[in-house]
């Protein structure tokens, strides 16, 4: 979950992720997401470069565990 604003290329609705061994990958997203993550950032109060933050200050890069967690969380309310 290491990624931050400037890996995502919102023209081109990618992003570089990096898996185990540091080996990047392109990942794409459609248009909704792409909007999604236009007004999530844009409702950020923050400077941190991270594109997942945690919820509690200090704000945080979220990690693997804490973005597993909101979305348990999530799916368990769905």
């Amino acid at each position: 979950m290491r990624l931050t604003r400037r890996d995502i290329n919102f023209h081109e609705r990618e992003c570089v992720v990096f898996g185990k061994g540091n080996s990047g990958r392109v990942v794409y997203f459609d248009a909704r997401t792409k909007i999604h993550l236009q007004n999530y950032l844009e409702s950020r109060a923050d400077n941190n470069p991270a594109l997942f933050i945690s919820l509690t200050k200090p704000h945080k890069c979220l990690m693997i565990d804490g973005g597993n967690q909101i979305a348990g969380t999530r799916a368990f309310k769905l």
